[in-house]
């Protein structure tokens, strides 16, 4: 509600058309309905858009495509496939942003929104664009379709950059500029595990293992969700009665399945395997030596070897 007035009064004091969209039904549950009273106001161009419609405005022919739940899609959006559109207004998906098997999902089941198949579409944007709302990481398709994902982040499981969409289109010469702004204020939504430290978890102690994580701890606004498995118990204790303070950090404890420890363990042991390279742990012609004898079977003298990478004419 606070966002939304402060809205209406930049949408007052610049005279801005001002369009809201129905969205997901499980999502909204008709709160849009609290927003009603306000196109009524004389003072602003206002309205809540629940069905398919079309509207010339601000010399631009407009397609609205709130969310809904057609019994027979094809048909009820086949007579806007054949109409041009300057902009298409959405919040729907379209089929290359759908996940596996939702387009026959979609087509059977009415209380799922249909999937929107791009080329049944193409040619009423033929001179136009699509700008998007639904799902909520960026996404591009072709300079037709432009998703601007959400404005901010509200989970761990958000990642990617926040913000808005701006364009601008020329009605005379039908080109437009479409480009993302990100929101520089979203905060951000970290994960770190304290095996990916560089830390033996057994001989560190609580206070070297704080000081691993500080780094990774931003603004106060930002969270952190901070995964200590591996740790005994007392130092998993300690840290969570430390991390308590914080309640931007969050503290847990993922114990993986027998199978996906197997194959850290083993991955982690290939990594110790090459050691001796990666950190120099031999001088070079050793280096050398190892390796020839460990992967190719072949054992070479070191006086050979030394030979051969400190002479210029051997070949």
């Amino acid at each position: 509600m606070s966002f939304f007035t402060e809205l209406v009064n930049i949408v007052k004091k610049k005279k801005i058309v001002f369009r809201m969209l129905q969205g997901t039904r499980s999502h909204e549950l008709n709160q849009l309905q609290i927003f009603k009273p306000y196109e009524n106001d004389i003072d602003m161009d206002f309205k809540i858009i629940e069905t398919v419609s079309e509207e010339d405005v601000c010399g631009l022919h407009v397609l609205y495509v709130p969310e809904e739940y057609p019994e027979d899609a094809d048909a009820y959006y086949a007579p806007y496939k054949k109409n041009h559109y300057d902009i298409m207004f959405a919040h729907t998906t379209f089929d290359f942003v759908a996940r596996p098997g939702q387009i026959e999902i979609s087509k059977k089941e009415t209380h799922t929104a249909p999937v929107m198949i791009w080329k049944e579409w193409k040619d009423a944007l033929k001179d136009g664009f699509a700008t998007v709302g639904h799902i909520h990481g960026r996404n591009t398709y072709g300079k037709k379709i432009f998703y601007s994902g959400s404005f901010s982040r509200w989970n761990f499981g958000e990642r990617s950059e926040k913000g808005f969409t701006a364009f601008k289109f020329d009605t005379e010469t039908k080109e437009y500029d479409v480009r993302y702004i990100n929101n520089e204020m979203a905060p951000a939504y970290e994960v770190v595990s304290v095996r990916e430290l560089g830390l033996n978890l057994d001989e560190s102690t609580v206070d070297q293992i704080k000081d691993a994580i500080t780094p990774f701890i931003g603004n106060p606004e930002d969270n952190l969700r901070v995964d200590l498995a591996g740790l005994s118990k007392e130092k998993i204790e300690l840290l969570r009665e430390f991390y308590k303070q914080m309640p931007n950090i969050k503290i847990e404890v993922f114990e993986p399945k027998k199978a996906v420890l197997k194959e850290y363990k083993l991955k982690k042991e290939e990594f110790v395997k090459w050691h001796y390279i990666t950190k120099r742990q031999l001088p070079i012609p050793e280096m050398i030596q190892k390796y020839c004898k460990e992967e190719m079977g072949v054992d070479l003298k070191l006086d050979i070897i030394k030979d051969v990478i400190t002479n210029e004419e051997t070949t």
